[in-house]
């Protein structure tokens, strides 16, 4: 089923990946200017262009750095952890310190951009102030944290501005898991109960024993992927084209609409979504809404409570995916 992704999924997989992402984020200027306010100490930010930041910079015997921001007056390294248990290198930070000492910059500094529980943090900083001196002058108090651009980037509101800030927010939110989960007191009430994990189970073994029913049959059927927790179901393929129908739990859809088990069609046929919304009808099922690019229908309370239920379900599927195949 097509889950709700962004476009770098499958392509940034690497921290090398991540920190190349947020570079080339780096070239919008609002983005630029918020981003580097995020440094509390003081130059002339506003004079700071894209074509200032380098990746990988190299610094020679003192290592290379992630991204560099290199201008006429101002010399700032930055060192992006991605991942919160990502051990430092002997450079991280005495390389890169040693070499801002050298530097002959008026404004440096060395920045740290990483997850806000990173492993390494307190280490980071003992390393830190095991070397560093108030007369060289270089700023390392700014530790900018993953959370604090995303905020950034919803407090701008860039995110409504533009597709690209959209899609890299939530992909933000998902590699760092921002979003945060907890349980209301309607969770709680419906969680801490034997009404829920009865309901839930039952509703388990609808699904099964319909996988059990289509398995014995000539279908090309397969189960939901493994450790795929966003759907507990099957899919039946329907066409030569490989259009699908979808039988089973699919939580977003759930969340949305309150309707536990749904039917659901993946087809870009509109010859194949006309009769696969005519057979919903003879069937006497509530019409198809289009969610997330699939045509979607559920059933209802009164099948689900029916004595018959496995054999009503069960022959109403089959209904419909003779009236799409015929």
């Amino acid at each position: 089923m097509k889950h709700d992704i962004t476009i770098f999924d499958g392509i940034v997989k690497t921290e090398p990946n991540f920190t190349q992402l947020f570079y080339s984020f780096l070239r919008f200027k609002p983005f630029r200017y918020a981003f580097l306010d995020l440094i509390k100490f003081n130059f002339n930010k506003r004079k700071i262009n894209f074509e200032n930041f380098e990746t990988e910079f190299n610094t020679g015997k003192f290592g290379r750095p992630d991204i560099a921001l290199l201008s006429d007056e101002t010399e700032i390294l930055f060192e992006i952890k991605s991942w919160y248990n990502r051990n430092l290198t002997e450079n991280q930070p005495e390389g890169y310190y040693k070499y801002l000492t050298e530097s002959s910059a008026k404004y440096k500094a060395l920045i740290l951009i990483c997850p806000e529980d990173y492993e390494h943090l307190d280490e980071y900083k003992k390393r830190l102030e095991h070397i560093k001196s108030k007369s060289n002058k270089i700023h390392t108090e700014t530790i900018i944290y993953w959370k604090d651009i995303a905020k950034l980037i919803k407090r701008k509101e860039f995110d409504l501005l533009s597709p690209l800030f959209a899609e890299y927010i939530h992909f933000i939110y998902d590699w760092f898991q921002l979003t945060p989960i907890f349980l209301n007191p309607l969770n709680i009430t419906t969680m801490f109960g034997k009404e829920y994990p009865e309901s839930l189970k039952k509703t388990i073994e609808i699904i099964n024993i319909q996988y059990s029913e289509f398995e014995k049959s000539d279908y090309k059927i397969r189960w939901t992927k493994k450790k795929c927790f966003e759907e507990y179901g099957f899919y039946l393929t329907l066409t030569e084209n490989d259009d699908e129908l979808f039988f089973g739990i699919w939580f977003d859809y759930w969340e949305n609409s309150g309707n536990p088990i749904c039917v659901a069609l993946d087809s870009e046929n509109d010859k194949i979504i006309k009769l696969f919304n005519t057979g919903i009808k003879k069937n006497n099922l509530n019409p198809a809404i289009d969610f997330n690019e699939w045509k979607v229908t559920y059933f209802d309370k009164q099948y689900l409570s029916d004595d018959e239920s496995k054999k009503i379900i069960s022959n109403k599927i089959r209904n419909i995916i003779f009236e799409i195949n015929n």
